[in-house]
């Protein structure tokens, strides 16, 4: 089952359906909400933040969770799916039809992939 189940309509102020709606369709913004709460955004001018690689960024993730044990769990998670050429990818993503399927192909190759042995405490 995907962690990161998209929603359409989560925020009442930012989903389709929420007050800013008709503007975002209106100005062909796309929001992708995912489920324990991780909002990714994609924006067209990049914002220095002041990187030690001097990279700006382009890509947000917010993730909002009910405790700090979902939190780390969403981020782990996080941290497996947006890797390497799955971060690549995110970034060329005409659309957020494509963001979606580009999270479910990497979440289907981890939930694929046979699990890491656990290291055995001394």
């Amino acid at each position: 089952m995907s962690s990161f189940r998209t929603r359409r309509s989560v925020l009442p102020g930012f989903g389709l359906q929420g007050w800013f709606g008709p503007w975002l369709q209106e100005h062909n913004i796309q929001i992708v909400f995912a489920v324990p709460g991780i909002v990714l955004a994609t924006i067209f001018v990049t914002v220095p933040f002041g990187a030690e690689d001097g990279e700006s960024t382009r890509l947000f993730f917010l993730i909002a969770a009910i405790d700090d044990r979902a939190h780390l769990y969403a981020l782990a998670r996080l941290t497996r799916v947006v890797c390497g050429e799955t971060l690549e990818a995110l970034l060329q993503a005409p659309t957020a039809a494509e963001l979606i399927a580009i999270i479910r192909s990497r979440e289907a190759q981890i939930d694929a992939a046979p699990a890491a042995p656990s290291v055995a405490a001394n």
